[in-house]
């Protein structure tokens, strides 16, 4: 249950400040529109790698230093295996 959460994670920023142009000082629509989709893009690579990090933890179990360590931590004193 707790894995299924992070596995289905993705954020709700906007990204806005990975924007590259301010399409208000566009000079017409046609170039306003270019703008727009390459930021766009833009906001898309940002979004789709923080979910990544998220999700993937970076490959380490220890990665969240957290929920994930107290864990560790309560399995090494259980199982008694001294010092970590």
């Amino acid at each position: 249950m707790f894995y299924a959460h992070w596995q289905s994670y993705c954020t709700s920023k906007s990204y806005v400040w990975c924007e590259k142009y301010d399409t208000r000082e566009a000079p017409n629509r046609q170039i306003r529109r270019l703008m727009e989709q390459d930021n766009k893009k833009l906001r898309d690579k940002a979004k789709r790698e923080r979910n990544e990090e998220v999700r993937v933890g970076k490959g380490d179990l220890l990665w969240c230093g957290n929920v994930q360590m107290g864990w560790l931590y309560a399995i090494v004193f259980i199982l008694g295996l001294g010092q970590f």
